[in-house]
C-alpha cells in the first residue's frame, strides 16, 4: 500500500510538472513591415505600417533606436526622419510568468 502512495504521488508531480510547461509556452517574437518602398528600404517621414506576427505573448515592448519605445501590440505613427541611414528595430515579447522572445530588423532609410 506504502508503494502504491508512493507511485501515486510521483505520477502526480510528473504530471503537474509537464501540465505547468505547457501553461506558459515559449512566446515567439515576429513582425513584418507592410510598406516598404523596396525590401529592406523605406522612406523618410513615412509612417510605418507593422504586422506583428508574434504568438504566445502577453506584453510587447518595441524599440526602434531612435529613443522611441512603444508597448503596443501593433504600433503606428513611427517614422524615421533623418536619412539616409541604418536603423534597426527590436520587439521584444513576454509572457506573463517572464518568459521572452526577441526579434531584431534592420531596415535602410532612403531620402525622398
Amino acid at each position: 500500500m506504502k508503494q502504491l502512495l508512493i507511485t501515486f504521488l510521483f505520477v502526480a508531480v510528473v504530471l503537474g510538472c509537464q501540465k505547468n510547461a505547457t501553461d506558459d509556452p515559449i512566446p515567439v517574437a515576429s513582425f513584418d513591415i507592410t510598406n516598404y518602398a523596396e525590401p529592406g528600404t523605406v522612406v523618410e517621414a513615412t509612417a510605418l505600417q507593422f504586422e506583428n506576427n508574434s504568438r504566445d505573448a502577453d506584453s510587447y515592448e518595441w524599440d526602434f533606436g531612435n529613443g522611441i519605445i512603444s508597448t503596443e501590440r501593433t504600433p503606428s505613427g513611427v517614422m524615421f526622419r533623418q536619412c539616409p541611414r541604418i536603423e534597426t528595430i527590436r520587439l521584444t515579447v513576454r509572457t506573463r510568468r517572464g518568459r521572452t522572445a526577441t526579434v531584431v530588423q534592420t531596415i535602410r532609410v532612403r531620402c525622398r
